[in-house]
Order: structure tokens, then sequence, then C-alpha cells
């Protein structure tokens, strides 16, 4: 390999530095950007309400347990006895035997700035049943001490809420009496609300166990929250469906739907276990917080700043390829191209980039994709047609950048299988330059 040649290559290595730089400075845009998107969905969320985890309702009770205890001391007054008074509070807490959730969620994209944040509002029926041996076992205790005096407080219904803020409305029901909701879930670092049970319900708790007699909950809210709707199984027998016009559902928690559907009109899911498969209601009755959870995200696939960041993992590459096709057309053609003209070329190709950033922000990504490939592929071919010193060959270097964005859109829109195809489409480019240089003589280059 003669001199010149090896000027050439340094030329153009000094050249893919610079362009990598570049690339470099567009990503940290992107993060940038995306970055201030969360900010953005932060404040939404601040101003609005969160992420939403709903809990199971359940029935709570406090008790206190008083009793004395009697020490024999003996002093210089002899030996006596020493009584003293002991008591300890204990809150029992029962889930429901069975508990079903039914709700339907509706998106709503609030803008902020140039950033979009994706919030709801579900509407949920809940229906819950408690049977009357778990209400006289778990909710009428008995006195732990010897002679000890148990007082305990009036029965309540709780109900958890990440985000209490969400709450536009709640009507509860239980034994078909109407309860009203208090702010509040009782439990430290806990929010939601809670609503005392009347008199004319207790005496279900006396109840004969085998009377039949128990208690049924229906409960309507109406919540608010953003991205994502979580619910808590924390019951013997637990069922939720959900329905919403959003056609792109991420299911999250340790449990995913038994059933699914999802079209362009939305997606419809339905959730079934029991208490074998989650420790959610053992964890309940214990009062502690607890990690099983399932629900659903609303995932935006056409997130631009995360479609740009795909794109842009795919920027050298891209831009080498089209910089290998211009050293090809330089051998093969006899054509001597100097390295600040290759630097041009990838540069508007790295341009292509930052104009997909920029439009994608005030127009919907395809369209944006659409005019950045138009502008990019426009300004090479012109600039090509003067490269190689005549319109068609720059026609031809045109339309095949342009081909080289379509693939790219094509990877872009690929989740399966964008790997497979961007495999084959480089060894078909390998074979194609392999084949094209195969009687070049590069020791006389």
């Amino acid at each position: 390999m003669n001199r010149a040649m090896w000027g050439k290559a340094l030329s153009l290595g000094l050249v893919g530095v610079a362009l990598t730089g570049v690339l470099a400075r567009i990503d940290w845009l992107v993060s940038e950007r995306q970055q201030r998107q969360q900010e953005a969905r932060e404040e939404v969320s601040a101003a609005t309400a969160g992420e939403q985890r709903l809990g199971a309702p359940y029935l709570r009770r406090s008790c206190v347990e008083r009793w004395t205890v009697v020490e024999q001391v003996e002093d210089e007054r002899g030996r006596r006895e020493l009584r003293k008074p002991e008591q300890a509070t204990r809150v029992l807490r029962l889930p429901a035997a069975h508990l079903t959730i039914a709700g339907d969620l509706q998106p709503q994209v609030l803008e902020r700035g140039l950033f979009k944040v994706n919030t709801y509002t579900a509407a949920l029926n809940l229906s819950a049943r408690w049977s009357a041996p778990a209400l006289q076992d778990s909710l009428q205790p008995k006195a732990l001490q010897p002679g000890a005096e148990l007082q305990c407080g009036p029965l309540a219904l709780v109900l958890q809420v990440s985000d209490a803020r969400g709450l536009r409305s709640v009507a509860l029901q239980l034994g078909g009496h109407a309860l009203a909701p208090q702010p509040g879930a009782l439990e430290p670092k806990a929010s939601g609300f809670h609503a005392e049970l009347p008199p004319e319900l207790l005496p279900v708790l006396a109840a004969a166990p085998d009377s039949g007699r128990g208690l049924e909950l229906v409960a309507r809210l109406e919540l608010l929250g953003t991205d994502a709707l979580h619910f808590q199984p924390a019951a013997a027998q637990f069922e939720a469906s959900l329905r919403s016009p959003w056609q792109h559902p991420s299911f999250q928690g340790r449990f995913l739907p038994v059933q699914r559907e999802v079209t362009e009109q939305g997606f419809s899911a339905q959730w079934k276990l029991t208490e074998l498969a989650s420790d959610a209601a053992a964890a309940l009755r214990a009062g502690e917080v607890h990690a099983d959870a399932l629900g659903v995200a609303l995932f935006d696939p056409v997130n631009p700043y995360s479609l740009s960041d795909r794109a842009l993992k795919y920027g050298f590459l891209f831009i080498a390829l089209t910089l290998g096709a211009v050293l090809l057309a330089e051998l093969l053609g006899r054509q001597r191209v100097h390295p600040v003209q290759y630097g041009f070329v990838g540069l508007a190709l790295a341009l292509f980039f930052l104009l997909l950033l920029a439009l994608s922000e005030h127009l919907p990504f395809g369209p944006a994709y659409l005019l950045a490939a138009a502008a990019c592929s426009g300004l090479l071919a012109h600039y090509a047609s003067s490269l190689f010193g005549h319109w068609r060959a720059g026609l031809g270097f045109g339309a095949g950048v342009g081909l080289l964005y379509a693939v790219l859109y094509l990877l872009l829109n690929l989740e399966k299988a964008s790997l497979l195809v961007g495999s084959l489409l480089l060894f078909a480019l390998l074979a194609a330059a392999m084949r094209a240089t195969r009687d070049v003589d590069w020791h006389r280059s």
C-alpha cells in the first residue's frame, strides 16, 4: 500500500473520530431531553397524582389488653406483693375471603411544555366478602393474659391508596348499609381512607358460625393516576379485570394476566390468584408492607426520545456504511474525493439525527422521520452530483441513502426481528462490497 493510501486511511480515521464526537454530543442532547421529560412527569405527578397502588380492603379493629403483674419483693419493710399494671395493644386485621375488582381505565395525555405525560382516570368497582366464622375468629379476640381485661375499639373498614390525592370519589356500602369514608388509613406511613361500621352491623360478630351471615362490601372508586395502576392481591381469592382504549399496555408485577387481549381498540386483561400463590394476605394480617402487586402501565412505543436514542445506536454504523460507499465509488470510478468532502457527507448524515430529534418534539415521529430523511437525502444527492461529476450519480447516491433511512426506520419499528434484519442487511452489503472490489489491485491503489 503506497503513501497516498496511508494518508487517505489516516484522514478517514480522523474524520471518523470527529463524527463520533458529533454523534456523542447529539446522544447527550437526547439524554438531556429524556431527563427533562422525566422531570415533567414528576411535576405532573406532584400536581395531580403519581403511580397508583390500590390496596385490598380489610376490616380493622384495635384492642387494648390490660392486666396486673404481681411480684414478690422483699425490703426493709419485709416481704410483700408488688402489683404492677401492664397493657398491650393488639391490632386485628382481616382481609376478605373473596375480592373482585373490575375497572375501566381512561387515558389522558397531558402536556408540560414540549413533553407529554400519560395520566388516567380509573372507574373501579370492588366487591369483597367476609364469612361469619372468619369475622368471629379474627375480630372477636380473647385475652391472652390470665385475668386480663380486654377493651376493643370500633370496627373499621380500611382501604389504602399510594397517593390519596387521586381519589376523586368514593361510594361504600357494607352489608346493605352506606358508609361514610373518612381520610386516613389508620396505619403508620399509609394513605387512603377508612369508615367505621355502624352499630347495626356489629351483631354479625355474635352470630352463630353456621348461620351463613357474613359481610359483603360493594365499593365504587374514581381514581386519578400517572403512568401505572397496580393492585394488591391481599385476599383468599382475588380476581381483577381491566379494560382501556390504550393500545400499548405493559403488564407488570409478579403475576401476569391469565387472559389478555390487545387490539387497535385497546386492551382487556383478567387476573386470578389465591393466597396459595401470594402471601400478600398474610402480610396484611401482620401489618407488613408487602411487595406483591400486579397491574398495568401505559407504555408509549412512539416516545420520540426513546426512538431517537434507538436510532442513534445505529448512527456510527449508518455513517460508516455511507462513507464506505463513497470510498468504494472512489476506488471503482477513479474519482478522487478529498477528506473534507468525506467530512461534509458525514456531517450531513449526523445532522439527520439532530433534525429527527428537533422535529419529533413538534410532529408525530413518522412525519418527523420522513422530513428529516428527505432533507438529508436531498442534500446528499445534490452534493454527490458535484462530487462524482454527474447528476445521475448524485441521484443514485441520494436514493441509496434514502434506502438506508428506510431500512433504519424498519429496524426502529421491529422489536423481535431487528437484530436478524440488521445482521442480514450487513451481510448483504459486505457481500456486495467484496464482489464489487474483487478485481481491485490493493497493492497499486
